[in-house]
């Protein structure tokens, strides 16, 4: 959410953006299409629409007799339309700004880069996470297995649905609440942003996700600033998120002898840290390209959407 927010004067921008994380099992593609409209100037609203492939696989380990381990591994493949995210932000110091008229836009885009402060602005940004994305995917060779189980008296897995993480959407519209931060000062853009995710709740097939809390912190690096206000930036900074509870799956586990609510899900609850170094060029005044390197910086051993061994992304924004 908070990467789909940029806070510069242009009225309106388009961004095309593609990423890759690979997180051993399981790899992670988005291709991401985000829209901002800035009709006031102290207001913006920005969406996010993501095209997701998640490709990864499942191993859970049984005992079909008594002393014989045996490995049960079960693929996925599954992409579509994930979940939309639209915001509305505010910018707070606004009426408190005694000069509005400043040379440089908070992106630092100025002829002069000896004009050493750009206006601040403190964003408040309310909106909603949407169920856009598919949350039901299901394998019948899953099902089968969990049903051969249920048949021998162990309890089943979960009857042929696939694990969250693999799961396109979460199946819930999820309020959102966000705060960004951002001011020019010199060659330097220092920006730092959190958001809090309000859990939806009880999704159709009985999966429950927790509230979730993001953070980034982070300073864009002028390099080069041509005459006609093209840049050539660095940027870098850390982010992290936070599950504030293990999710709970309500569905139940079956066997001969009857059925249990599967309840707590175990390691979902933790946080996750990356850090991420960037680099931008605009090619024209209203064109800029980028791409970006993010590498966790603490041990990622969880199987979660949220966990992956490196990210890379590139994006093409346009903006008028």
């Amino acid at each position: 959410m908070l990467s789909d927010f940029r806070d510069d004067s242009s009225i309106f921008g388009i961004s095309l953006s593609a990423s890759h994380a690979d997180s051993g099992d399981a790899e992670y593609y988005s291709s991401s299409l985000g829209l901002r409209v800035r009709p006031l100037e102290w207001l913006q609203v920005t969406a996010s629409v993501p095209y997701t492939r998640v490709k990864g696989k499942e191993i859970i380990w049984d005992q079909p007799t008594p002393g014989v381990d045996r490995k049960n591994v079960f693929a996925y493949d599954e992409r579509g339309l994930g979940d939309i995210v639209l915001m509305g932000w505010v910018n707070v110091l606004y009426p408190f700004l005694a000069d509005r008229s400043t040379p440089a836009d908070s992106q630092g885009r100025v002829d002069d880069l000896s004009e050493m402060f750009g206006s601040p602005s403190l964003f408040f940004g309310a909106g909603a996470k949407l169920d856009t994305g598919t949350h039901e995917e299901w394998s019948m060779k899953k099902y089968n297995f969990d049903r051969s189980k249920a048949t021998t008296g162990e309890f089943s897995d979960s009857d042929g649905m696939l694990p969250a993480r693999f799961q396109l959407g979460t199946g819930t519209t999820d309020p959102l609440l966000g705060l960004v931060y951002q001011q020019r000062i010199g060659r330097v853009v220092p920006t730092a942003g959190v958001s809090y995710q309000v859990s939806g709740g009880e999704n159709s097939i009985g999966y429950e996700r927790s509230d979730r809390f993001s953070w980034s912190l982070g300073a864009k690096y002028i390099l080069i600033n041509h005459t006609d206000c093209r840049q050539l930036y660095l940027y870098g900074g850390a982010s992290g998120s936070y599950i504030l509870d293990d999710d709970v799956d309500h569905s139940e586990d079956t066997t001969t002898l009857g059925s249990q609510e599967r309840g707590s899900m175990e390691d979902t609850k933790g946080g996750y840290y990356f850090g991420t170094l960037s680099l931008g060029y605009d090619i024209t005044e209203n064109l800029t390209v980028s791409g970006a390197y993010t590498l966790p910086l603490d041990d990622q051993d969880s199987d979660s959407e949220y966990s992956f061994d490196h990210q890379i992304s590139l994006s093409l924004r346009f903006s008028f």
